[in-house]
């Protein structure tokens, strides 16, 4: 006791709060690794250029993330007229944002107009480490994306993984005029819903990190997305990993306005096969949907300022 007092009166209060603050801060970020690491350790591997795809008019560029982390991002010039900025949210994949320069996607909005912001989430790809607040890396995207839009619309395409945070991230104050989300989960609850090991990390995470768990469950936030954007939900109906159930069920909890929601559910598509299933049908579906009311007319110094797809 003795002992005690004495270093209370030798270590002053700011000193003993910073003390306190950094043992909490090294006890969340143990309990971040104990929970994060079996959960998404598989996905933290490096990252390459995918086999067959070109570096070549890819802008490779880092933004900072309130998550904590860097991210890894690439930045693609659309081709012709412009029609605006579409960020692209990756699946639950090693490849990360390779998984968009592998299948043809991101070529889809290129040569229809649109610019393509590709990032890696924290503790994927190339991106650093970062909490389990992966809405803040939507939203860190989705603000650079607007800074380089300019008076022209932002949309995302985000698949699983990235659609849920997405939707999460969609009722804050976010930049995205249309939404676009691919295989879809309703909660990580049902997802893990038949693995006993994933469950009881789940229940963990919950525990440790309730507000983060808070803003986890897009069936909850679709009913309460921000601002007026437009949703289109595409999955596909041989899909074992996020059945078509979860698809329509988000449809129906979304409050959206029916003119401002459509659900496009792909015959033949397995898990993130929608594009590979149908390619032209995806084309013309997405494209349609991505013209919005607002398509302002191309100024003088936006032209003069533009760059070829290849630049």
């Amino acid at each position: 006791m003795l002992v005690q007092r004495c270093l209370s009166s030798l270590i002053g209060k700011p000193t003993r709060r910073r003390f306190r603050g950094l043992v909490a801060r090294s006890l969340r970020a143990i309990a971040l690794r104990l929970v994060k690491f079996p959960l998404l350790g598989r996905y933290d591997v490096q990252w390459h250029w995918p086999a067959a795809t070109e570096s070549e008019g890819w802008e490779e560029l880092r933004i900072a993330s309130r998550s904590g982390a860097s991210l890894a991002c690439l930045y693609g010039i659309g081709a012709g007229q412009r029609q605006g900025v579409v960020v692209c949210a990756h699946p639950l994949r090693r490849d990360a944002k390779g998984f968009f320069l592998s299948n043809g996607r991101v070529e889809v909005f290129r040569r229809n107009g649109y610019d393509v912001l590709l990032f890696d989430f924290n503790g994927f790809g190339a991106s650093s480490g970062g909490d389990f607040h992966y809405v803040d890396d939507v939203l860190a995207a989705g603000d650079y994306a607007r800074a380089r839009a300019g008076v022209f619309p932002v949309h995302i395409l985000a698949l699983c993984f990235g659609a849920i945070w997405t939707l999460c991230a969609a009722t804050q104050d976010h930049p995205f005029s249309a939404i676009v989300v691919e295989a879809p989960l309703t909660s990580l609850h049902e997802y893990y819903a038949g693995d006993l090991f994933g469950r009881t990390l789940l229940r963990l995470f919950w525990r440790l990190f309730p507000q983060t768990a808070a803003r986890a469950t897009p069936i909850e936030a679709a009913a309460k997305l921000a601002g007026t954007p437009r949703l289109l939900i595409i999955g596909g109906l041989e899909d074992a990993v996020a059945p078509i159930d979860m698809s329509r069920r988000l449809f129906e909890a979304c409050t959206l306005p029916l003119s401002a929601r459509a659900i496009w559910c792909v015959g033949g598509a397995a898990h993130l096969d929608a594009f590979e299933t149908a390619p032209a049908e995806y084309e013309e579906r997405v494209m349609a949907f991505l013209s919005g009311p607002e398509r302002p007319e191309r100024s003088a110094e936006d032209a003069g300022s533009r760059r070829s797809v290849t630049a």
